[in-house]
């Protein structure tokens, strides 16, 4: 059995809480102070934390891109570095932070207005290289990096050209500046205009609500059919197959699927919806933020508090629960598994961002 929460940071302003008596605290203290915007954060390989944000660099007295590393054992910040990239303080930013494959390089990427790939060294926090390349226009929407490989960075994006479901563009996850890849993948009718890439990058699937398929992006072969018990609104690609996410106004629903679509596993939460979700880099488990939504007169369709739900990935068994604050929707936690416990980095609107050690 799994032990209650054992530890829990916060960087920022906000007030620490205990979450028993047995917890230990740790104030996170950055050397630039976090800005009102939703930090993006990863866990590196030996666990550090790895923090993305907006902030002012005193010596030139603009707002710039810092990305600071911090120790988990301490909470002490081990570097920091400012970057000239374009940033956003809103709530709603389109930034993402990914690692690449073999966990030397880190990929900061802003495609909404002037677009922005950073590559990173992972220890150092040199920059490696910089792409300002616009790889979407006007016909695309929500373009953003999805997956890295180990050859490519995978941006994707909807489209509303006739005929087209989604825009896929890779460049060289070595060489940012360089592209690769650069094509779109057919829409048929009843497919639907949800998708989401196999953790490969190989294959795509396609559709909405119950309704899903997979198809190999090499020769748009179909490779899978998902016909789930509930809708599916979001989901997460496993190296095994998928895990869809279901929200309803109180109820959610996490379901995993095989490579080919067969449904394996179900679980059901009372309460609240699950709006979004991350998988552990190293594989075995999962976390995924569950929102309640209000049905009365006076709160219909907000959503009210929301609670990170820790899960065994083969099982979708529930194994920690912690609670989050108010978030950009469909941006999840950061996971890490370690020998000993799991690592659960969870930022909020305020730009504070707080982690708990979880016991295995």
């Amino acid at each position: 059995m799994m032990k209650n929460l054992a530890m829990f940071l916060i960087v920022g302003f906000g007030l620490l809480k205990v979450a028993d008596k047995d917890a230990s605290v740790l104030r996170l203290k950055p050397s630039v102070p976090l800005a009102h915007s939703v930090p993006r954060t990863l866990f590196e390989e030996d666990g550090r934390l790895v923090i993305a944000y907006p902030a002012v660099d005193k010596q030139s007295g603009s707002r710039k891109l810092r990305i600071s590393l911090f120790n988990p054992k301490d909470g002490s910040e081990v570097k920091g570095r400012f970057y000239d990239a374009p940033v956003e303080d809103s709530t709603q930013s389109s930034s993402v932070l990914l690692a690449s494959k073999d966990n030397r390089a880190l990929y900061y990427v802003n495609l909404k207005g002037a677009p922005i790939i950073l590559m990173i060294d992972a220890n150092s926090l040199d920059l490696l290289g910089r792409s300002e390349t616009k790889y979407f226009g006007t016909n695309d929407y929500l373009p953003h990096a999805e997956i890295t490989t180990q050859q490519e960075l995978v941006l994707v994006a909807g489209s509303q050209v006739p005929g087209q479901a989604v825009h896929i563009v890779s460049v060289d996850a070595s060489d940012v500046s360089k592209k690769v890849a650069d094509f779109t993948v057919p829409a048929k009718p009843g497919w639907g205009t949800q998708y989401k890439l196999t953790s490969d990058g190989k294959a795509i699937w396609v559709g909405g609500g119950k309704h899903w398929r997979k198809t190999r992006l090499s020769d748009g072969q179909l490779e899978g059919t998902i016909d789930a018990v509930n809708d599916i609104h979001e989901l997460l690609p496993i190296p095994s197959g998928v895990i869809g996410l279901t929200d309803l106004a109180q109820a959610g629903f996490l379901q995993s699927f095989s490579d080919d679509g067969h449904q394996l596993q179900t679980k059901a939460m009372n309460g609240c919806g699950f709006v979004s979700g991350r998988i552990a880099p190293n594989p075995g488990y999962g976390v995924a933020v569950c929102e309640s939504t209000g049905t009365s007169e006076w709160t219909f369709g907000k959503r009210g508090s929301g609670r990170a739900i820790v899960f065994n990935v083969p099982s979708l068994n529930t194994v920690g629960t912690v609670s989050v604050s108010q978030r950009d929707k469909g941006y999840s936690p950061a996971i890490w598994i370690t020998e000993k416990d799991i690592l659960v980095s969870e930022s909020d609107s305020q730009g504070s961002v707080r982690v708990w050690h979880l016991a295995r």
